[in-house]
């Protein structure tokens, strides 16, 4: 059974928190095993991903459910002062961290807008099933999880 982690942030608005819940619905539907890890800022995301990551690989995995792969929402309030710098640089961070570790990683950040309910389920869908192809896709290749690629 493929399993799939969760990284959200516990603030953010109601377009955001529909999100999350409409992929967590696709996941059901589609029978991927979940769970979920929640940060404070978007700016967490991607040390929360990388703390996951370096557990999961010193766990013996017969102990924990290893993650095929991962989902990381981000939300930034219009209040941030420099949201482009701060969306450039996670975004920058959760690339890197997909490309060297081999993840398959799918990741959307919402700003503060308001998507209608049939946008937010379209959005959720791709985002799921981007994440399952590239689980299919390193299967195809023959990677593990959490492999390392280096340069």
């Amino acid at each position: 059974m493929k399993s799939v982690l969760l990284i959200d942030i516990r603030s953010g608005d109601e377009g955001y928190h529909q999100l999350v819940q409409e992929s967590i619905v696709i996941l059901d539907k589609e029978g991927i095993h979940h769970s979920k890890v929640s940060v404070n800022h978007i700016l967490e995301a991607p040390i929360a991903l990388r703390f996951a990551v370096e557990t999961f690989r010193s766990m013996n995995e017969s102990k924990v459910r290893n993650p095929n792969g991962y989902l990381v929402f981000g939300f930034i309030p219009k209040s941030e002062v420099f949201e482009s710098v701060v969306y450039e640089e996670v975004l920058r961070s959760l690339q890197d961290m997909a490309c060297y570790y081999g993840l398959a990683l799918s990741h959307h950040t919402l700003f503060e807008t308001k998507e209608t309910e049939k946008e937010v389920g379209d959005l959720a869908q791709r985002m799921v099933f981007s994440c399952l192809n590239l689980i299919q896709m390193k299967k195809q290749f023959g990677l593990q999880t959490n492999h390392i690629s280096t340069p």
